[in-house]
């Protein structure tokens, strides 16, 4: 379970990532994870670690060029989260050609495609991340478009 970032959480993430929100139409840009990272086989927006060094959006448009061949541009932060391993989660907007084929990298990505909101919610196993995402959006706590 992830939770809002509030300013009186004093204590420094134990590590922070990036996640990719991607919309085609009223469907999102979904992966499965390969059996080889992390939550095997568990569904999720893509995305991953920062680097040293790196921005928010550096990362994203590394981790979607590693995960999925794509260049993404970021379009803005959505939302910040933290899990209860102390991960803080940075969700950003992202847009790409349509014209560009998606290659999933097999170490990385078992499956990707587009799914609504509602299929989303109804993958198992989903990461209790990105569940807790899906409820902030429908609370209207922040806005896709």
């Amino acid at each position: 379970m992830t939770e809002p970032i509030r300013q009186a959480d004093a204590a420094p993430p134990s590590r922070r990532a990036v996640v990719a929100v991607a919309l085609r139409g009223p469907k999102l840009l979904i992966i499965q994870r390969s059996q080889f990272v992390r939550a095997p086989g568990h569904y999720c927006f893509p995305g991953g670690g920062i680097e040293a060094g790196e921005t928010c959006e550096e990362a994203i448009k590394r981790e979607m060029r590693e995960e999925l061949s794509i260049d993404v541009t970021p379009l803005w932060p959505l939302w910040v989260s933290r899990t209860r391993s102390g991960y803080e989660l940075n969700w950003w907007r992202v847009d790409f050609a349509e014209s560009q084929p998606i290659l999933a990298n097999a170490s990385e990505v078992e499956w990707w495609g587009w799914c609504s909101p509602a299929e989303f919610l109804s993958l198992r196993p989903l990461l209790p991340s990105n569940e807790d995402f899906m409820q902030a959006w429908l609370k209207k706590e922040f806005v896709l478009s």
